[in-house]
């Protein structure tokens, strides 16, 4: 049995050079290799970034990267291989399905990290975030007409699905499971498998000290925000909240770390106190997760929620949104605020600058990590099993 792992999955969407998606479909890659045993080739786009590790990984562990942008359908590439079996991570926001359907069977394996698009059409604050007329014209298009928006790509959704031969279905989490019966019902409980989503062993490489100096910071004196240019992310509460705390002299001793933010977002916000990065390398990324009074995580909508095990695996205090993904990763090792609530949110912050046991309870955070470490291992392990037999 050949078997054809999508590594377009792990290519940059949307602008982001990596993304949620990304670092799922690279862990789940490493697995699958370990189990497939020469019979695994792999498709990417040669026009887009590839992550220099996965470059590497590929020669030395001799799995043919075959790259898609040399091909007008996916089809081919089957029949050229003689593949049995597909597997892509991103399969509702990944160009090749533009490459559809197969004309014979192949048994597909997908994995929807949740119905984000249709749990959350928009919020009051998206026109913040948006640039281009594409943006706008979407965004009024939601707000008007938002019944015909949503039935319209939840029949694209079913549409896409029936491509992959009726797929065998993976999701990252109880909360996304729920949510894909909610909203496709006809698909059958046992199509849908869940196994947590895998998290990379990133190793804090850079020199804490040299970076946080170079970038007039003091450990454990700032808040962490990323991923600030989304605007599911939820961020311009946030930096509201903030501001009004700042205004008050309330949290005069903190800065505000902000990454990805775009270009609107920072000239409406533009206190001495934030901090801004376009990117960072992940050792700069991991250094700033170390070091943080707390990562927050003001998201409106999650399937999973990497970050905040992230910042859990150093100790480091989380502060987020109480929806239920990230509820149910996080216990109670988090505090939480309603995203919709910037009172809320500011007496969160408040609360985590105040409060002793919030500096000093590290120990339950990172339990909580190695418990959820734990599943994430067992489900990696038991995905690639499913992938290659």
């Amino acid at each position: 049995m050949n078997i054809l792992f999508d590594l377009v999955a792990s290519q940059p969407e949307n602008n982001l050079k990596f993304h949620g998606g990304s670092e799922y479909t690279k862990a789940v890659f490493r697995a699958v290799v370990q189990k497939a045993h020469n019979r695994l080739y792999c498709i990417y786009d040669s026009g887009r970034y590839l992550d220099e590790d996965i470059k590497s990984f590929c020669p030395s562990n001799n799995v043919p990267l075959i790259d898609i942008s040399k091909y007008k359908k996916l089809d081919t590439v089957i029949e050229e291989y003689k593949i049995d079996k597909f597997y892509t991570a991103l399969p509702l926001e990944n160009a090749i399905q533009k490459m559809l359907p197969f004309s014979r069977k192949v048994n597909c394996i997908i994995t929807l990290h949740g119905l984000r698009s249709l749990e959350l059409l928009s919020d009051n604050y998206e026109l913040k975030y948006s640039t281009g007329f594409y943006f706008k014209l979407k965004y009024f298009y939601k707000r008007i007409f938002p019944v015909r928006y949503k039935t319209g790509l939840l029949l694209r959704m079913r549409i896409l699905i029936r491509k992959f031969n009726n797929p065998l279905i993976v999701t990252v989490s109880n909360y996304s499971r729920l949510s894909l019966g909610y909203f496709m019902p006809e698909i059958p409980n046992k199509s849908i498998q869940v196994f947590y989503s895998p998290i990379n062993d990133y190793l804090q490489k850079s020199n804490d000290d040299l970076f946080l100096l170079k970038n007039k910071l003091e450990s454990k004196k700032y808040f962490l925000l990323l991923s600030a240019g989304v605007w599911q992310k939820n961020s311009f509460r946030l930096l509201s909240a903030y501001s009004n705390l700042i205004k008050k002299d309330l949290a005069k001793e903190y800065k505000l770390v902000i990454i990805g933010a775009s270009g609107k977002i920072r000239k409406e916000f533009r206190q001495k106190s934030f901090i801004y990065f376009d990117y960072l390398d992940r050792p700069d990324l991991e250094v700033l997760l170390k070091n943080a009074h707390a990562l927050v995580y003001p998201s409106l909508n999650e399937g999973f929620g990497y970050p905040p095990l992230e910042a859990f695996k150093y100790g480091t205090g989380v502060i987020a949104s109480a929806i239920g993904p990230v509820l149910e990763v996080c216990g109670d090792a988090a505090l939480y605020f309603n995203p919709y609530s910037l009172t809320e949110i500011e007496l969160r912050l408040l609360q985590s600058i105040n409060a002793p046991e919030f500096k000093t309870g590290t120990q339950p955070r990172i339990d909580r990590f190695l418990m959820i470490r734990q599943k994430q291992i067992n489900d990696l392990d038991l995905l690639a099993d499913l992938i290659c037999n």
